[in-house]
């Protein structure tokens, strides 16, 4: 069967299975048992977890619930970290609860990134290694120490906290050259007033395959989204997915713009004071990470 259609079939099993007040987590057991592993031993790297943010459960282009709470419950189980309400763990459902979310969007399913080969294919490594069952590592795994080792060049501390947690990751990620990828980085900031006044920073790293589709059009940039809240916090990881050009040549356009600016969370990252807010900021073109 394909992995599509088996993460479907499961999802839907499982909200079922929650309508009828059954156990979610026995179900995700059934079906799927290698997401189940995955989860599991996830929860023993505290590291990983740690090095991302909250996103709320909603989709802003379609208004739609994107996982279904009963399944993200369970994911929040098995990782030992809670998922109740509209605000989670952005890195457990971005990847696990992505993979079990039945909502249609205009970008397509949400499992899309992860069941596509088409990051692994652009950065040149094992096509399972962001996938729904990787070879070695687990997905959450993997993309942590992918994404880190981008994110926070540069960061030692935060490298640290990464490198403590090296055992969950595959050999070629740890083993793959990251400083050789050229990137981009735009900041957004944002002073919040009031009692609890304090900075929000946005961060959107743009990062071009080394190895680009033959489309000239197609999906060729990986976009990384990472939010800091106050100047004292650590920049937390939101998301990442694939972009074509005229995505990365609209923001890196909107970068260049001189001045203050509207800014807003995006792509469902949540931060109290700004979730739902579009204020007056600062955005511009920083140059690479580091």
């Amino acid at each position: 069967m394909f992995p599509d259609r088996t993460l479907q079939e499961a999802a839907t099993a499982m909200v079922a299975a929650a309508e009828r007040g059954r156990p979610v987590v026995t179900v995700l057991r059934k079906l799927c048992p290698y997401v189940y592993r995955q989860i599991a031993q996830d929860g023993n790297y505290r590291g990983m977890l740690q090095v991302w943010g909250r996103s709320v459960n909603v989709d802003e282009n379609v208004g739609q619930t994107i996982v279904h709470p009963a399944i993200l419950q369970a994911v929040g189980e098995l990782a030992g970290i809670p998922m109740r309400g509209r605000f989670v763990h952005a890195g457990l459902q971005h990847t696990y609860g992505y993979l079990f979310s039945l909502i249609d969007t205009p970008y397509g399913a949400k499992r899309d990134r992860w069941v596509s080969t088409a990051l692994e294919r652009g950065f040149g490594f094992d096509l399972s290694l962001l996938g729904e069952r990787p070879k070695e590592g687990t997905l959450l795994a993997n993309l942590t120490w992918f994404l880190g080792h981008l994110v926070y060049r540069g960061q030692s501390r935060t490298l640290r906290r990464l490198n403590q947690n090296a055992g969950a990751v595959a050999p070629a990620l740890r083993a793959y050259d990251y400083l050789r990828l050229p990137m981009s980085r735009i900041e957004e900031r944002v002073m919040l007033a009031g009692k609890n006044r304090r900075e929000v920073l946005m961060v959107t790293d743009l990062v071009a395959f080394p190895h680009p589709p033959a489309d000239s059009g197609a999906e060729s940039t990986l976009l990384i989204y990472s939010v800091r809240n106050g100047v004292q916090s650590p920049l937390k990881l939101i998301t990442a997915f694939s972009v074509r050009p005229e995505m990365v040549k609209a923001i890196q356009d909107e970068a260049s713009l001189k001045g203050s600016t509207m800014v807003r969370l995006r792509y469902n990252a949540y931060v109290s004071g700004l979730f739902g807010r579009t204020v007056v900021g600062q955005r511009h073109f920083v140059g690479p990470p580091g």
